[in-house]
């Protein structure tokens, strides 16, 4: 039978084990909603926003590089952009994209937490797990659209107050982003959907006990 002592060492070691994996977990997450922060700040400072554009210009663009006057680019580049130039709906749906990803990453953190909390506790299949990542699902499906959305608006918006229109130049979201979040969604369903069947695997064999 274990001493008073050694079952309060055991919990504190339970318990020191648990906050560092949260922490680990709540890290990543953190350094992106600092990144998205810093650049929501370095706007209003500097009065010039960041666009990423797809584009096609094979013909290649007026440019002065390396004593060449044209200079072709293809794929997704990224400009900045004065904010006098652009129209005040252009900049409201620059921002929003922003700050739907400022809080939906704040909110998945949140959710992992809980997520991690169960695991680490010895207990995946618990009722609060389940909660948890179910919340996380529906809050990263939320954000990333939210943040499509108002991307593709702002972006098409910032053609237009350019002037731009009528090059090979679209928005700034990619096949390549939107199959990237697929992956990441059908990635947390497939866990799910294990802790799922896990939980009721588990049940089954408590009935047979």
């Amino acid at each position: 039978m274990k001493s008073p002592r050694s079952r309060t060492t055991t919990r504190q070691t339970s318990r020191s084990n648990t906050s560092s994996l949260m922490v680990w977990a709540i890290l990543p997450v953190g350094f992106l909603v600092l990144n998205s922060v810093a650049e929501v700040i370095r706007i209003f400072v500097s009065q010039r926003v960041s666009v990423s554009f797809d584009a096609d210009l094979r013909d290649g663009v007026e440019a002065q590089f390396a004593g060449v006057e044209t200079l072709p680019i293809t794929g997704l580049f990224t400009t900045e952009v004065a904010l006098s130039e652009l129209a005040p709906v252009t900049v409201a749906f620059l921002l929003a994209s922003l700050i739907v990803w400022i809080a939906g990453l704040g909110l998945a953190g949140l959710f992992m937490t809980g997520v991690v909390r169960c695991i680490a506790a010895g207990e995946p299949f618990a009722q609060p797990a389940f909660t948890a990542l179910r919340r996380l699902l529906i809050t990263l499906v939320a954000t990333l659209l939210g943040v499509m959305i108002f991307k593709v608006l702002g972006t098409n918006l910032v053609l237009r107050d350019l002037a731009l229109a009528d090059l090979s130049v679209t928005n700034g979201v990619t096949p390549q982003m939107v199959f990237t979040g697929l992956g990441i969604l059908c990635g947390l369903e497939l866990l799910r959907q294990t802790l799922h069947r896990g939980r009721r695997a588990e049940q089954e064999l408590d009935g047979l006990v």
